[in-house]
């Protein structure tokens, strides 16, 4: 897989179109995925210093979060929570870099 300016997981799939389109007007290269199965089934091809934005609510039983921590042990090191929350609901996530918004980061 070819070098990408950011990675989105989240289940909405406004959120994601919105990324999409504006990463299409900056001329970006970004990876959207529905699903940790769907980020999964690609993440051995990825760069660890890929920036990977999740939602904090996933979809399943499995939170954004908790996610975070996984990629973190599997060397990724640009991991964002993108949330709609306050941020200062999340403060101090092993795995996390920062807490961010909605909006896309370019």
């Amino acid at each position: 897989m070819s070098a990408l300016d950011a990675v989105l997981v989240d289940d909405d799939p406004l959120v994601r179109m919105s990324w999409k389109m504006v990463a299409q007007q900056k001329g970006k290269s970004i990876l959207l995925c529905n699903s940790v199965a769907d980020f999964r089934e690609k993440m051995s091809e990825l760069d660890r210093s890929t920036p990977i934005y999740l939602d904090s609510n996933l979809g399943g039983d499995l939170r954004g979060e908790e996610f975070a921590m996984e990629l973190a042990q599997e060397g990724f090191t640009e991991v964002f929570l993108a949330t709609g929350y306050r941020t200062s609901d999340f403060e101090g996530l092993p795995g996390v870099k920062a807490v961010v918004g909605k909006d896309p980061p370019f």
